[in-house]
């Protein structure tokens, strides 16, 4: 869920700076267009996206973190246990 949000954030600043270089005429109208262009298709992907994921890939991707969370604190007990020789 993070990626999509962040490819929409991107988007969004992608749209602002080209809008706000277009005002400020530092940017050509070609330039404008060629950085809005990918930013909305970025800020609607990402949008569209997180609209439509469904409870059961969140659940999943908790499922999962939790899953890896598991298997990093055994690694590292198992670890810690061999260092001090317990």
């Amino acid at each position: 869920m993070r990626l999509v949000m962040r490819c929409a954030v991107a988007g969004v600043v992608l749209d602002l700076t080209a809008a706000v270089g277009s005002s400020l005429n530092v940017l050509s109208d070609q330039q404008a267009i060629a950085m809005a262009l990918p930013g909305t298709l970025m800020t609607v992907g990402g949008l569209t996206a997180s609209a439509v994921m469904t409870n059961e890939a969140i659940a999943q991707g908790g499922f999962r973190a939790g899953y890896l969370l598991a298997a990093l604190v055994t690694f590292c007990r198992s670890t810690s246990c061999r260092k001090h020789g317990n």
